[in-house]
């Protein structure tokens, strides 16, 4: 009845290699936070089973409390989701937005997941921006279509206006939830 399970919690460092993802450690960029995770659990989990399911650290402790038989307070929800039946029982995760924002001393700006699609803001400065060999020119939304563009080399925010806009108030609405500050 035990559960291991390895994960990472950020991409290479800047000197290392992500392959064909954008980014690095401390970015929001695929290459920044984009890792594998393994577990074993003997008559839980299938041996060799693999899964595509978006996860991610913050759904840890809902999901060993749920193994545990617990629950969270109701005055304390946690950020991260049970992912037990992805897991245990080959399901995908159940459809969310994940949010990143960070005014860290590598990264300025912030993400929106929301399926397929991933919502941008690089408030790099030029200085930030060089050490990576791009220019910034405006901290404008940057919309990427993952499925067709794990790279993320292809900005279609022009194209898809409304998806900017509903992308942008969630971010919103999340950072007044969460207290996270406007970079």
């Amino acid at each position: 009845n035990t559960l291991v399970w390895f994960f990472s919690d950020n991409g290479a460092t800047r000197e290392g290699s992500n392959g064909a993802l954008r980014g690095f450690k401390a970015s929001y960029w695929e290459g920044g936070h984009r890792v594998p995770s393994i577990a074993a659990m003997p008559g839980r989990i299938a041996p060799g089973s693999t899964s595509e399911a978006i996860t991610s650290t913050l759904d840890v402790m809902p999901t060993v409390l749920a193994m545990a038989g617990g629950a969270a307070h109701p005055d304390l929800p946690f950020d991260g989701i049970d992912v037990g039946p992805v897991l245990f029982d080959g399901e995908e995760t159940p459809p969310r937005q994940l949010f990143w924002s960070s005014a860290g001393q590598f990264w300025r700006g912030a993400a929106v997941r929301d399926g397929r699609y991933k919502l941008v803001i690089d408030r790099r400065t030029q200085r930030e921006a060089a050490a990576e060999g791009e220019e910034v020119v405006d901290p404008v939304p940057m919309l990427f279509d993952l499925e067709a563009d794990l790279g993320e080399t292809t900005d279609l925010a022009a194209d898809e206006p409304q998806r900017v806009e509903e992308m942008m108030a969630a971010l919103a609405r999340w950072r007044e939830d969460v207290g996270a500050p406007v970079q």
